[in-house]
């Protein structure tokens, strides 16, 4: 059976060689820039043509996912996502096309990364925060707390409250700054 690491690998390669512009997103770029978490899934934002896509869907088929090309038309069509599933783990990949701003924003400012020799195009830190502050489930909310207080003295603070503002979630960003603060004093507090 094969490794999550083996998955992006295979995935990631095929894209890079293809010049395949894409992002990951999500739960794999809450764990490179925040914490660890549990993700049964690699979510991408993938800029690809249709006629790239036949060639795309045998890639994976022959690597056994099951992946119907008129499904990924199709999501890539009304805006949507598909899933397509690792026939060994069950690991799934979600990838949607590029709809909408914050989608162009997570492609524009993606960060080559490397995860243990994979090379790939990570979600940057300050885009991640966003989109996770966007969606507020409580899950989005200690995700994004996480990502601010790891990274906090390498983020783009003049990025992160323009784009704020701009998604309608300034209010939320304030509200994250602040309980990152609280933890901080708390956090020297208990050093004393």
């Amino acid at each position: 059976m094969r490794s999550v690491e083996e998955i992006i690998r295979l995935v990631c390669d095929y894209l890079n060689d293809s010049q395949v512009p894409y992002v990951i997103v999500g739960g794999f770029a809450v764990m490179y820039h925040g914490r660890p978490r549990a993700t049964a899934d690699i979510d991408l934002i993938i800029s690809m043509e249709e006629d790239a896509i036949p060639s795309f869907v045998e890639f994976l088929k022959e690597n056994n996912f099951f992946v119907d090309e008129h499904d990924i038309k199709q999501a890539f069509k009304e805006k949507g996502h598909c899933t397509i599933e690792d026939s060994e783990t069950l690991f799934r990949l979600d990838i949607k096309g590029v709809y909408e701003y914050a989608d162009r924003k997570a492609l524009e400012n993606r960060i080559p990364a490397d995860l243990n020799g994979v090379r790939l195009y990570m979600s940057s830190a300050e885009d991640t925060i966003l989109n996770k502050l966007t969606w507020s489930r409580e899950r989005d909310l200690k995700d994004s707390l996480s990502i601010y207080v790891r990274r906090k003295a390498e983020l783009d603070m003049n990025y992160l409250r323009e784009e704020a503002e701009k998604r309608g979630v300034s209010g939320k960003l304030e509200e994250l700054m602040e309980i990152a603060e609280r933890y901080g004093s708390e956090e020297e507090n208990h050093h004393v």
